[in-house]
């Protein structure tokens, strides 16, 4: 249950922040033909954000309270309180099953079409890529079968009656297959990430090993600075070697943990 509230959050994040930079591009990009694509699909996707992030976060209230068991029930632990706030913003969104008649209804069709190939398209092409990518096959593979039923689901909204009946699906659908593709492009760059810190790391296990194997140093006279009454000849030139290990290991441990 904890994961699946994580998984909700993070890729509600992502979809919130990725169009919320699209609003930004729709109103200060200097080319227009940007700013009208950008345009185009916030209007596709605004009853999605409106419609499935306050659905997913009353399920995540709802599950955030079961993980508590029966003491979730209670006023202990508040999470009977987020509950309560969570439902209400299904309503205040506009109603969620009227933002799936919107998205079914009006948003599918219109312009010929045209919304749509601002988010197919780009996001088609990008699923096709990473599942062919052996580190992200696992991830992008699902989600790519996913895709291709939006595809399905979009010939079957042609009759209207139909669409009705399965608007609030196949809202949810797009919306799940989305958050798929946000959750592929975050772990491409935390691969990316992965990636170059395993580098960096190894790099400097490699420029560790060389320092030492360095001959040791003479033994140098005169006090020392660090420690007086005690001569530099007490300290063995490994010492940085050591001072270096130490510090790869609590690097390495840190990015574990974090």
């Amino acid at each position: 249950m904890l994961l699946t509230i994580r998984s909700y959050v993070e890729g509600g994040r992502a979809l919130a922040a990725w169009i919320g930079k699209e609003i930004d591009v729709s109103h200060k990009h200097p080319d227009a033909e940007e700013r009208a694509a950008a345009d185009d699909l916030v209007a596709l996707m605004t009853p999605i954000v409106k419609a499935f992030l306050t659905d997913i976060g009353y399920e995540s209230a709802t599950l955030g309270q079961q993980v508590y068991g029966g003491h979730g029930y209670i006023r202990e632990h508040g999470m009977e309180q987020l509950v309560r706030d969570a439902r209400i913003t299904q309503i205040y969104e506009g109603t969620n099953g009227i933002q799936a008649l919107d998205l079914v209804g009006r948003k599918l069709s219109a312009n010929m079409g045209r919304y749509l190939r601002r988010y197919f398209h780009p996001v088609g092409e990008y699923l096709t890529a990473a599942a062919a990518k052996p580190e992200l096959k696992d991830i992008a593979g699902p989600v790519l079968k996913s895709f291709g039923q939006l595809h399905i689901g979009q010939k079957g909204m042609a009759n209207p009656d139909e669409a009705a009946a399965a608007a609030t699906d196949y809202l949810r659908m797009f919306a799940l297959t989305t958050l798929g593709y946000l959750w592929t492009r975050m772990a491409e760059v935390s691969l990316a990430k992965l990636e170059s810190d395993d580098k960096a790391y190894y790099q400097a296990k490699l420029d560790n090993r060389a320092l030492l194997r360095r001959p040791p140093a003479a033994p140098r006279l005169g006090p020392c600075a660090r420690h007086p009454g005690r001569g530099q000849a007490d300290h063995g030139d490994g010492g940085s070697g050591v001072l270096i290990e130490k510090s790869l290991s609590a690097h390495w441990a840190e990015r574990d943990l974090g």
